[in-house]
């Protein structure tokens, strides 16, 4: 272990894991660095001193942008500056005192970053994009009143930007795409809404890596019912309600995703106080039911994004097919107690989770495929032992985790 910097507030390794930026210091003393990640060379200050905040490197690793507020107009500025060493940039000039800035993010190709800015109106957040040519571009009509962009995606193509907000209706949220040079108009993806703060909304949406279709969650056809629809990026044709035939008397759940290979949208649907897996095709067609599934359980991916990994219920995990081939395996019991934390090795093979009995989490091992039962791993503990996490290995050959195993209470 090697200690690189002290009164650290931030850090983030740069996407080739190479190197770690971070901020140290406190208030307007705040300086942005640079360190290898191995500790091999001391840090060095890329900006500052500055109140400065948020440093994300760009997906190539070759740029870092920051926030930045000035102590004496209260402007929230966005800048860039190159990991190697330079002068930093101003991205999103000119100065506005008391504006700026509220969040951003890379687009994922690179060559562009996305923000949310109060240019024109206090408190009203508009979205913005801009490259090193350094002209800021509004993504969609200007704003006014109370409307706002509540929150956005650039697609993983990078080409398009998918936002959500009330930006036709105040208290309406929507869901609105642009190309992220802004070249042509905004194009929305739900059916009109009816207006005002309780009917119709929108509550969330994830965009296809190919950035073709945008997969959105919302009380569409009937007030305080969620069901789940899929459009096409450049809005066209009708959006296509994924929950089909499921009745809009049932809900589908927040934590809605994309499969692996983009095909296909796996979601929890509740109806009468049951709660079911599904999962159903981008391109049309039926909601194809997997199991039942615990409605607050996490949904893991097999490396090959065939299978899923959920929790039927408090005591079994279970993994199925994704496109229903083949019927549910339990992989656990009440052997070992309450499963929690559960990962799929990078290799495929095996499936680690921590579980809970009589109020103590041990971890255990158990193969995807269901041949064999459950084994404990790590140290032998005591009767008071836990173990509270644990991490696998990029090449899956060892498993680090934090335990009381010498003695009770000592991690």
């Amino acid at each position: 272990r090697q200690i690189i910097a002290t009164n650290v507030s931030e850090f983030v390794l740069t996407p080739d894991e190479a190197q770690v930026l971070f901020l140290s210091g406190s208030g307007s003393a705040t300086r942005l660095y640079v360190a290898p990640a191995d500790a091999s060379s001391p840090p060095v200050v890329l900006a500052g001193p500055g109140a400065l905040e948020s440093p994300r490197p760009s997906p190539n690793s070759a740029l870092v942008a920051y926030i930045q507020t000035d102590p004496s107009t209260g402007f929230r500025a966005l800048l860039a500056v190159a990991i190697s060493g330079s002068a930093p940039l101003l991205l999103n000039g000119p100065p506005v005192a008391e504006r700026g800035v509220l969040d951003f993010v890379h687009a994922p190709a690179g060559g562009a970053l996305v923000y949310r800015e109060d240019r024109a109106l206090d408190e009203v957040f508009e979205l913005w994009s801009v490259d090193l040519g350094l002209v800021p571009r509004r993504l969609g009509a200007a704003l006014d009143g109370f409307r706002d962009v509540a929150t956005y995606q650039v697609a993983p193509d990078g080409d398009w930007v998918v936002h959500l907000g009330d930006v036709q209706v105040d208290q309406t949220d929507e869901l609105f795409g642009t190309p992220i040079d802004a070249g042509t108009p905004l194009v929305a993806y739900n059916d009109p809404l009816p207006g005002g703060p309780v009917l119709g909304d929108v509550l969330g949406f994830v965009a296809s890596a190919d950035g073709a279709d945008v997969v959105y969650r919302a009380d569409q056809d009937t007030d305080e019912f969620f069901d789940l629809y899929a459009a096409r990026a450049g809005g066209r044709g009708a959006p296509r309600r994924q929950s089909a035939p499921l009745t809009d008397e049932g809900d589908v759940l927040a934590d809605f995703r994309l499969t692996p290979d983009g095909e296909r949208v796996l979601f929890k649907y509740t109806l009468a106080g049951g709660t079911r897996l599904y999962t159903s095709a981008l391109e049309g067609g039926p909601a194809l039911a997997l199991d039942i599934c615990s409605p607050s359980s996490e949904l893991v991916f097999s490396p090959d994004g065939l299978r899923v990994l959920y929790l039927q219920n408090s005591l079994a995990l279970r993994q199925v097919a994704l496109d229903g081939s083949q019927a549910p395996v339990q992989l656990t019991g009440t052997v070992v107690g309450v499963p929690s934390q559960f990962t799929i090795r990078a290799d495929g093979v095996d499936v680690l989770f921590l579980a809970t009995s009589s109020g103590h989490a041990r971890l255990y091992r158990v193969r995807l495929d269901g041949s064999d039962s459950p084994a404990e791993l790590g140290p032998l503990l005591t009767g008071t032992g836990d173990v509270t996490s644990y991490l696998v290995t990029p090449n899956s050959s060892r498993v680090v985790l934090s335990a009381d195993a010498a003695r009770d209470e000592v991690f």
